[in-house]
């Protein structure tokens, strides 16, 4: 295999890549036709591609663009245009553009129409830099033709050359320029909120669908048939009012023309349009796309970010098979478990001591579920222990943790879970110790490396695929921690030897931490959220690292929407579409039988919680927890707030930590989760 001497997941935007590397790393959906189905830059019925940060809305928008058809297109550019039946012209949307045009007051009409003329100018000025690559200097002579040229300046209501004659296209792509930048000129020095005397001297739409109409009558050789796609991207930096007038283009649009508008998911702040006060309506009027969403839901996702990661390995120079990447990336849960098997019986056990600490502390001398002496408490722990396998003992003990919260003899019942343990070793099938392994096994090997000083591991390319949750960059961004952290261990990657799981860890750790942090959303609605994160995070790992945990692979929670007030039901929304809370499929709460909101943790926020990656459970949570999540003092504190929901946790825990509800009795967790424990097995 070949040396790679630069980190290849270094750039995982988009937006920083050269055109040429947009080609090089484009890998498609192998899922419904690609996604050119997906996309359709052909079809006339314009569309919004709704997705989160990173989520590839922007490398999507780009492989459609004009500037990529060149590429593919080998040099025969009018081929490709005739035979893909679109010319994407790739606009990329800036706060710039709009923001000098937000004035509010008397005057608001007269700045939104400068707006609507600047976006004919830029719009344009896009369009004549396409139209002149497709026809260099010297093949001109269908754009040149006095005819053609006269037929787009009658698109404007009053000449746009009064002193300077325009003979050829490379004339009125100069004065196109020209009036751009008066107009820039003019708003730039404006420091009222009087709009400045720039006279608007065409028609709104007139050029955007006037010019494609011009182009597929005058040279159908090339264009007649042919779909203008004008692909506005990160539409979020536009404001409601420059969004009110891009939404009326978009519903007015006339043919040849369509859009095809990308936006993160909460970067739509209005759907109104200046036709008669209508809005866009979906389906109707535009399709939706919810990148992120699809690539999720799609069972081509798995492949598809292999083919990401393979295409960056191999523009580095990296030669190999799907297997060596998989090999690169081990999973060293897998190692570290087996790894158990050389346990010789002679170490200390954290869980054994901490079930005896806490029985002792529960029967303090009187009779206590069959336990009614210290000799009782010892027959308990010697009956589950397994001095050669600590994983059984591990099942051993969650079991009778489970006997004691449903108030069984706790001797009767460490006899019953040992018989069983040892069955389990030669024939495990309809044991308790196989039902619980098939769900807890990865919570209670978190525990143990817990117990035992370790920390919990994330390794293995298939989990890296899985935190990313749909959304490209995440995984790239991970794979960049991680060789990273590679690189500062010096360890050497790629060349046949996979990277250790230390460095796995903490490069998901890192990415984990990267994400929190690149979510942040501002203002006081921001800090509820991130609070409600690190609240919900911490309500899932303290009943993952339980006694009895109450669900298996905890990071998703559901709730009933009625139960929630407006403003609640708002930010659970906002949340979602920053992408820290994914919805899932609703489904009938177990109890009442009404139908729940269901909700997963981003995948990408796992790490720092140390929550499992594999989503099977979910908590049902109250209307008055789920309040709770993002609540905050009056004067904007969370100090009272944090403990009302700390109650909320621990109630939620004394349903899993001994004695289960039985007794008011605690103990504090620094007696139970001692700081000296034995590091059995190193630091993977």
């Amino acid at each position: 295999m070949s040396i790679i001497k630069e980190n290849p997941f270094r750039v995982p935007h988009a937006a920083n890549l050269l055109d040429t590397e947009i080609d090089s790393f484009w890998v498609d959906l192998g899922d419904e036709g690609g996604f050119e189905q997906i996309f359709r830059p052909a079809s006339l019925m314009p569309m919004i591609v709704l997705g989160g940060k990173g989520s590839g809305k922007t490398h999507l928008m780009r492989h459609f663009s004009f500037e990529l058809q060149k590429i593919r297109s080998g040099g025969e550019i009018e081929k490709t245009i005739r035979r893909e039946k679109y010319v994407g012209i790739y606009l990329r949307a800036s706060g710039l553009h709009a923001s000098r045009f937000k004035k509010t007051g008397p005057h608001s009409d007269a700045w939104t129409n400068l707006f609507a003329f600047y976006v004919e100018l830029w719009f344009t000025e896009r369009l004549c830099a396409v139209v002149e690559d497709i026809f260099p200097v010297g093949r001109r002579d269908h754009i040149d033709s006095d005819e053609f040229i006269g037929a787009v300046l009658n698109l404007f209501d009053r000449s746009p050359c009064e002193t300077k004659k325009v003979d050829s296209w490379n004339d009125l792509v100069k004065r196109i320029a020209e009036l751009r930048r008066s107009l820039d000129l003019a708003i730039n020095n404006s420091f009222t909120d009087d709009p400045p005397e720039v006279p608007v001297i065409c028609s709104r739409g007139a050029l955007i669908f006037g010019i494609p109409k011009l182009l597929a009558i005058h040279i159908p050789s090339v264009f007649e048939g042919i779909t203008f796609s004008w692909l506005v991207d990160e539409y979020e930096h536009f404001h409601s009012t420059a969004q009110r007038y891009i939404n009326t283009l978009i519903r007015e649009k006339q043919q040849p023309s369509t859009f095809k508008v990308g936006v993160r998911l909460w970067g739509i702040y209005t759907y109104e349009t200046f036709s008669n006060e209508e809005v866009l309506k979906k389906e109707s009027e535009y399709e939706e796309l919810q990148l992120d969403q699809r690539l999720r839901s799609s069972d081509a996702y798995p492949r598809f970010a292999m083919n990401i990661v393979r295409r960056r390995l191999e523009n580095a120079g990296w030669k190999g098979s799907d297997d060596d990447v998989r090999l690169a990336f081990e999973d060293q849960q897998t190692i570290w478990e087996q790894s158990l098997t050389s346990w010789n019986g002679s170490e200390k056990r954290p869980w054994l001591e901490k079930l005896q600490k806490h029985l002792e502390s529960r029967a303090k001398g009187s009779k206590y579920l069959g336990i009614n002496c210290n000799e009782d408490i010892v027959k308990v722990v010697n009956a589950i222990q397994v001095p050669n396998d600590p994983f059984i003992e591990k099942l051993n003990t969650f079991l009778i943790y489970r006997a004691w919260s449903e108030k069984k003899n706790l001797v009767d019942a460490s006899e019953n879970i040992g018989q069983s343990g040892r069955r389990y070793r030669t024939q495990p099938k309809g044991t308790e110790q196989e039902k619980a392994a098939s769900k807890f096994k990865a919570d209670l090997l978190a525990q143990m490396r817990r117990n035992l000083q370790l920390p919990v591991i994330y390794t293995g390319f298939d989990d890296f695929v899985r935190m990313s949750s749909g959304v490209a960059r995440s995984l790239l961004v991970t794979l960049k921690k991680i060789y990273d952290e590679a690189l500062y261990s010096g360890e050497r990657l790629f060349e046949g030897k996979c990277v250790s799981g230390g460095a796995q860890s903490r490069g998901a750790a890192g990415a984990s931490e990267w994400f929190f942090e690149d979510v942040l959303i501002y203002g006081n609605e921001g800090l509820r959220i991130r609070a409600a994160i690190e609240r919900i995070g911490r309500l899932f790992r303290s009943l993952r690292f339980s006694e009895k945990p109450s669900e298996c692979s905890l990071n998703s929670f559901s709730f009933d929407p009625n139960s929630l007030s407006a403003e609640s039901m708002r930010l659970m929304d906002t949340a979602v579409r920053w992408s820290v809370f994914i919805p899932e499929k609703d489904r009938l709460d177990r109890n009442s039988s009404m139908p729940h909101k269901l909700f997963r943790l981003s995948g990408m926020l796992c790490p720092k919680f140390e929550l499992t990656l594999s989503s099977r459970g979910n908590i049902a949570l109250t209307g008055d927890e789920i309040e709770s999540l993002f609540s905050t003092d009056s004067n904007g504190s969370k100090s009272d707030a944090e403990k009302r929901f700390a109650k909320i946790v621990d109630e939620r825990l004394s349903r899993c930590t001994p004695p289960f509800g039985l007794s008011t009795y605690s103990i504090q967790p620094e007696e139970l989760e001692s700081d000296d424990q034995p590091d059995l097995f190193g630091s993977l």
